[in-house]
């Protein structure tokens, strides 16, 4: 009997330690599986405090902020250049009194500008002339090339003569205005004087063009041609003749003064009948300037 309970005793004894032996496994396996999913949530703590802490010490420095000087930077530098390419364009402030003009225009404008000149010898003033035979305000309304040689000769006023080559068109508003606006966009606010064309030998006409032109430049800004009578080189032929263009332009010189705003140190009728200047640039009707 003695030998059946420690026989019993022994078999209850290796049963209890070989289930002691299995169940701790199961404990290590558990706590196997527990040590990834703590090691995530501690590397995700880890990493938040990681970002707070980058955050913390960008904070001072704002991006935006930062970005604020380097833009004012650039807006500076684009409204220096803007206004050094308006400074190209006029590079120089017309005086008050006028020293220098700028004759431009048509085949008029060749004798209309050593006869201004002759009065600039007299006066005390230049002119500066650039005759483009055979143009029309289409041709200069359509170029820049006026406000390059602005740049160039550095005017004080402008005198323009066009339109006689377009003297019969018959709706100039619609025609001509675009060309005329650009023409005195490129003069800016520099002081200037247009001289109408006159009428034109054995055609009638012209009223329409003159009429428009004083309305559209103002009273100041245009001289009225048309009613003057000029001695022509033909019967026929629109261009005045030497004593013709004197006339023309002694009615233009002595109209200036009570007339428009324009101030020159004088302008008594000079001794000389013409006189070439300095500056003569002519191009020829199918040239370009």
């Amino acid at each position: 009997m003695k030998r059946i309970l420690s026989i019993f005793l022994a078999l209850m004894i290796g049963l209890l330690s070989l289930s002691a032996s299995e169940a701790t496994p199961a404990r290590k396996t558990s706590q196997k599986k527990a040590t990834p999913t703590a090691v995530r949530k501690s590397a995700s703590k880890t990493k938040s405090k990681a970002r707070r802490a980058v955050r913390r010490k960008k904070a001072p420095v704002a991006p935006a902020a930062a970005a604020l000087p380097a833009a004012a930077a650039a807006a500076t530098a684009a409204e220096s250049a803007s206004t050094n390419m308006e400074s190209s364009v006029l590079p120089h402030h017309p005086s008050p009194v006028i020293h220098k003009v700028l004759f431009i225009g048509d085949s008029m404008t060749g004798w209309m500008a050593e006869r201004l000149n002759a009065y600039g010898k007299g006066n005390g003033f230049e002119v500066a002339a650039v005759i483009w035979d055979g143009s029309t305000i289409r041709k200069w309304g359509t170029s820049d090339r006026l406000r390059d040689f602005i740049i160039q000769q550095k005017p004080d006023a402008i005198f323009i003569s066009l339109g006689l080559n377009e003297l019969f068109v018959r709706n100039p508003e619609s025609s001509l205005k675009a060309c005329v606006e650009r023409i005195l966009k490129n003069i800016g606010e520099i002081p200037y004087l247009w001289i109408g064309p006159p009428t034109w030998p054995g055609k009638p006409g012209g009223q329409t063009l003159n009429a428009w032109l004083e309305k559209t430049l103002g009273p100041k800004h245009f001289f009225n041609s048309s009613a003057l009578t000029l001695p022509r080189q033909s019967a026929t032929n629109p261009h005045p003749s030497r004593a013709g263009i004197n006339t023309w332009m002694d009615a233009v010189a002595a109209w200036i003064p009570a007339h428009t705003g324009l101030s020159f140190p004088s302008l008594s009728k000079p001794s000389t009948s013409y006189s070439r200047p300095g500056y003569y640039l002519y191009r020829r009707m199918r040239e370009t300037l």
